[in-house]
């Protein structure tokens, strides 16, 4: 990271090495807290980890993709059957 900067022709190539830099550690957040989210480590841990002291800056770095809407409905799929399992077995018993 640049921490001062001249004046001159180099300013602007500086300016630009600083804006990429801050670019690349903003989305290493949003990877960091995507992919241990992903992984299983609870918010609270992730939160501790990062500094994040408020459930609003974990929201603003946690990405929700398609992979996650996929699990979710994957995972309401694996409990409907489960309830209809078991919806079948009582109307089975009923008769």
């Amino acid at each position: 990271m640049v921490s001062w900067f001249g004046e001159g022709e180099g300013t602007i190539l500086l300016l630009a090495d600083k804006a990429i830099s801050e670019k690349i550690q903003h989305d290493l957040r949003h990877t960091f807290n995507t992919n241990m989210r992903k992984a299983g480590v609870s918010e609270s841990v992730i939160m501790a980890i990062t500094g994040h002291s408020t459930r609003e800056m974990f929201d603003r770095y946690n990405t929700i993709d398609e992979e996650d809407v996929k699990k979710a409905v994957d995972q309401l799929e694996g409990f409907l059957a489960v309830v209809d399992h078991f919806v079948d077995q009582d109307e089975k018993k009923a008769t």
